[in-house]
């Protein structure tokens, strides 16, 4: 059945009937109520009494699924040796050079924040595969009982302040993945990474291709706390170090919007987000820049909440230049511009992602942007992408109905096996599991196939819920997508990528170029 296709009324007479078993099946309402009193759910009239146990998909095929656990979630990242492939995600390494079999050679292998994703390439000066990855202090997030977070409870803002330990990144060699040796960390206050309470939030995303450059998504020390929203005491922003000498990396520079310190009140107060309490004025996101610097590469690609989509100039690394900036329509209560997706940079289009943070459709959710970047002087919007509606077998007219959040999150790593050579763009929507688009036409694109696993968790602990699906990575090569969800690991393929490789294969080249450059396996 096409995509576009839906049968309402059919509907809502499997709808009436799913809600009153899940009903049952609970214990009635007064059971129902108290499952809803976790965290800062936002059920209204319409949603499920339940978690929904079943798959749908279309345009794709579900080859495997690994480990009924989170996998993925937080970043998947790809190394390759020969043609054994290695996906460094959750704090382990998992061999995939079998994609039916997949397997465990190091877990728990590395340190690091619970939302951090490590970034891993190939340094050919040293001649070692290299992870940069992050570390931070906490948040101060909200809950049902602690509404608004620090806002009506100020002492959350002592976790981050006092925390102990590294704020920063540590920097790994991983040319043995089962056996990670340690090189250097870095705080990104610039002073000794050792210290028991260091100042900042540290770093949380990072962007490393094998080069001179590390870029990280970096909260540099107590003065940046100019964030609105009530889940961060610290901002963050562009920080740049220097990793050629990957045991002694050194500062280079910080980008900032002017207002994000303390101490440039005239400027906090021009912002439009001033004082509001919801906007999330912070970088966050990875910062991309496709060719290297010491290549002639001169952009820095990067999402920043609020302050929206933006594009750098760091041909001078030292002294970054913003000349390209979209906010789109700025929205209460979520991460406007989340991440953005490179992947069509050569037609010069980029597609933009926001983050949905409160659950149960309780802010409202903007759409991906689909813009034009070919002059990054003049960033000029095509479209937005469609929001994705529930299959018609499902109980629910709308996701916002289904538990958990609704809207987009991660799109695939841009740097993977192969060349991108179709106009397809996934998208991680959390409970909506995996939406494919079709945008061979930038300013008219359509969902071309969607894959949306189980729901895993309990009703009743909220955080087990909530992420249904919130990360994905294509190799382009072997035309395979992972999907990583909170029921297991999914290995899909889809005809629109054309016909999958479900054998081992030794790596010819890289999405982006330079990078892994020098590895001859």
């Amino acid at each position: 059945m096409p995509c576009e296709l839906r049968n309402a009324a059919r509907r809502e007479f499997i709808k009436a009937g799913a809600i009153l078993a899940g009903n049952a099946a609970i214990g009635g309402s007064g059971v129902l109520n108290q499952a809803f009193a976790n965290n800062h759910p936002n059920v209204h009239e319409g949603s499920l009494g339940y978690l929904d146990r079943n798959t749908y998909i279309e345009g794709m095929q579900v080859h495997s699924v690994f480990e009924p656990k989170l996998l993925g979630n937080r970043g998947m990242h790809m190394m390759a040796q020969g043609d054994r492939r290695y996906f460094f995600t959750d704090r382990s390494v998992l061999e995939v050079t079998d994609p039916l079999n997949p397997m465990f050679v190091n877990e728990d292998a590395w340190e690091s924040g619970a939302f951090a994703e490590p970034a891993i390439a190939y340094n050919q000066k040293s001649g070692r595969w290299l992870m940069i990855v992050g570390e931070y202090a906490g948040g101060t997030f909200a809950s049902e009982s602690q509404p608004a977070g620090k806002y009506h409870y100020p002492s959350k803002i002592a976790g981050p302040i006092n925390y102990e330990g590294l704020r920063g990144c540590r920097i790994y060699d991983v040319s043995d993945p089962t056996n990670l040796t340690l090189l250097s960390e870095w705080s990104v206050d610039q002073r000794d990474p050792h210290r028991e309470i260091q100042t900042g939030q540290g770093a949380i995303r990072i962007y490393y291709d094998g080069g001179k450059y590390a870029y990280l998504d970096a909260g540099p020390d107590n003065s940046f706390t100019h964030m609105e929203s009530p889940y961060h005491h610290y901002t963050r922003c562009l920080q740049i170090i220097d990793v050629e000498d990957p045991s002694k990396p050194s500062f280079v520079s910080n980008w900032w919007v002017p207002g994000q310190r303390e101490g440039e009140d005239e400027e906090y107060e021009q912002w439009s987000e001033h004082g509001d309490r919801t906007s999330w004025t912070s970088a966050n996101t990875c910062f991309q820049v496709p060719r290297r610097v010491e290549d002639g590469g001169k952009y820095c690609y990067s999402c920043w909440g609020r302050f929206g989509f933006m594009i750098h100039d760091v041909s001078d690394p030292a002294n970054p230049k913003l000349v390209g900036k979209f906010d789109g329509d700025k929205t209460q209560g979520e991460i406007d511009f989340f991440s953005c997706n490179l992947s069509w940079l050569d037609k010069g289009i980029v597609v933009t992602q926001s983050e949905t943070l409160e659950p149960d459709c309780g802010t409202p959710m903007q759409l991906p942007w689909i813009l034009d970047v070919s002059d990054p002087t003049n960033i000029v919007p095509l479209s937005q992408l469609p929001r994705p509606i529930p299959p018609v077998e499902a109980p629910y007219d709308d996701f916002c109905d289904k538990r958990g959040r609704f809207g987009t999150r991660s799109t695939p790593r841009l740097l993977a096996p192969g060349r991108v050579d179709k106009d397809l763009h996934l998208a991680a929507y959390f409970n909506a599991g995996l939406q494919c688009f079709d945008i061979s036409d930038p300013g008219n694109p359509r969902i071309a196939a969607y894959f949306i696993p189980p729901q895993g968790g309990d009703l009743n602990i909220f955080a087990s819920f909530n992420r249904t699906v919130q990360g994905a990575f294509i190799e382009w090569d072997r035309r395979l997508i992972w999907v990583g969800s909170d029921t297991g690991l999914y290995l899909l393929s889809s005809p629109l990528l054309g016909e999958p490789i479900l054998a081992p294969m030794p790596v010819e080249e890289w999405t982006v170029n330079s990078v892994n450059e020098g590895y001859d396996g």
